[in-house]
């Protein structure tokens, strides 16, 4: 067989099995807590929103008027990435010169990057964020190679929606920055291309910082507030370390070499600044106390160089060598799967993790449940929307007339949101990042129902304060069990006067 029909066939081969995957264990556990609030999100459409860009909301907004707000149905594009991205690893082996086994090494080794898999299995502007990442590796790549200068004009396309998605991609620029600077490739910085592709990147941009002038930088505030009250502080080392696990330790076989080849090689004078885009990028984030996964698009261009060292090795070790290290790989993202798939149920999970000893990196301050936080944040909210419902029906006919239900975070708020058709249920509305901005929406101080705030705490702020039911779940976050659900009436002060101070966090 032709090897291009055969590099066509393993690929594809690939990325079937990906999105297959994805699609098949959609719907096993409940809607994300973020994926609540970006569904808000895209039903309120604008150039920015306090803790991201809007590119994916609009993209969001475009898949929920297709597709329906199903987790199936929320979850297919960035499943759809998750193939994209094994096509992008595929590319770059080959633009580095690689044939079709590097090729076929590059996709395999990101097929089993549990990061990858875990970012794509959800809706987040994180899977955009890797897209955007191969895309300007891809177009870098075909500069370096080819000196194609008005190539970057395209390259400045590719930044600026990226950025238009996660404002993370300034690391990217200023990891190319200084690969540029660093290595024989500085002349690219001296170019009009180059500067006139940084002027897309701009424009591009702009609205979005338009945006944030006009609501007073909240993004920054969100920022440091994160870092202040919510993050855990992360050592250098123990960010690299769990960078490297969450990715899938064995795939170390790849991209470390592939790390090498890019420094060292002759043959890889050209794609130099490749790796220094990665040693500089995973300095800056460890140094800033970014999270992990912030890193794990980068990994992306040293799976494309670790497939050429492991195709170009000598025939008698690279027979036994490269199957051994696809065994090692497949292994280890087989043994990884359940933290980034949703293949075992909750109670087998918590068995699981007990047997192999592997407690996952949180990296924020929260006291911890049975499952980890990402797991735990799918459970528990249909059941509170029910508990919710039950609530809001127990009112007259005049306390529903004005009524709404207060939830101190975007997970509860958007999770009444989500649910309100199916239960009966008012507006929830927030004080929680962009909640707040949308404001208190058409509630003007009649009845409020509240989610998770002791009646003592109520009564500051109203007159009379009911407890009517609590709600809890058993395998929630342990600041998500046992929440009072109480009813407020008679607010103290007018609505507009009372709404905030803002919690962006």
């Amino acid at each position: 067989m032709d090897k291009k029909w055969t590099g066509a066939i393993i690929l594809a081969m690939l990325i079937a099995a990906h999105v297959a995957l994805h699609l098949a264990t959609a719907g096993n556990y409940g809607i994300f807590r973020d994926e609540f609030y970006y569904i808000d999100c895209a039903r309120h459409l604008d150039w920015g929103y306090v803790d991201h860009p809007p590119l994916s909301i609009a993209v969001l907004a475009g898949s929920l008027g297709l597709f329906g707000d199903s987790a199936l149905a929320v979850r297919l594009i960035p499943a759809l990435i998750g193939g994209l991205m094994l096509a992008a690893a595929w590319i770059l082996a080959g633009i580095m010169g690689g044939g079709l086994k590097a090729k076929s090494i590059a996709a395999f080794a990101m097929f089993w990057c549990a990061q990858l898999t875990g970012s794509t299995g959800y809706y987040s502007m994180n899977a955009f964020d890797y897209l955007f990442w191969a895309a300007c590796f891809i177009i870098l790549a075909l500069i370096l190679k080819t000196g194609n200068k008005r190539l970057w004009l395209l390259f400045g396309i590719a930044a600026g929606l990226g950025l238009q998605n996660k404002i993370s991609v300034f690391f990217l620029l200023a990891g190319m920055g200084a690969g540029l600077l660093l290595t024989r490739q500085r002349n690219h910085l001296k170019s009009g291309w180059f500067w006139a592709g940084a002027g897309i990147a701009g424009l591009i941009f702009l609205p979005h910082v338009l945006w944030q002038t006009a609501h007073g930088w909240p993004t920054l505030e969100f920022m440091s507030n994160a870092q202040r009250y919510k993050m855990e502080a992360m050592a250098p080392l123990n960010f690299l370390l769990s960078s490297i696990l969450s990715n899938n330790p064995a795939n170390i076989l790849v991209w470390l070499p592939g790390l090498f080849y890019l420094f060292l090689s002759k043959d890889a004078v050209r794609f130099r600044p490749l790796a220094w885009i990665f040693i500089v990028v995973l300095v800056l984030m460890a140094g800033l106390k970014g999270k992990p996964y912030y890193f794990a698009p980068a990994y992306t261009v040293l799976f494309a160089a670790g497939g050429l060292v492991l195709e170009r090795m000598p025939k008698k070790p690279g027979v036994w060598v490269r199957p051994a290290a696809a065994l090692l790989i497949a292994a280890a993202g087989l043994a990884i799967w359940p933290f980034c798939l949703r293949i075992l149920t909750p109670e087998s999970f918590i068995v699981y993790q007990k047997r192999i000893g592997i407690t996952p990196e949180e990296g924020e301050r929260h006291e911890m449940g049975p499952l980890p936080q990402f797991w735990a944040d799918h459970f528990g909210w249909e059941e509170l929307a029910g508990t919710v419902s039950g609530v809001y029906q127990s009112l007259t006919p005049e306390q529903k007339a004005d009524c709404a239900v207060f939830g101190r975070n975007y997970g509860e708020a958007g999770a009444v949101n989500y649910f309100s058709k199916k239960y009966d249920l008012p507006p929830a509305i927030s004080e929680h990042n962009n909640f707040y901005l949308w404001g208190p929406g058409c509630f003007k101080g009649g009845t409020l129902i509240v989610i998770g705030v002791p009646r003592e705490e109520l009564l500051e702020e109203y007159e009379a304060v009911e407890q009517r039911a609590v709600a809890d779940h058993p395998y929630a976050m342990p600041y998500e069990r046992n929440l009072p659900i109480c009813v407020c009436f008679g607010i103290r002060e007018p609505v507009a006067k009372a709404w905030g101070p803002p919690n962006y966090i």
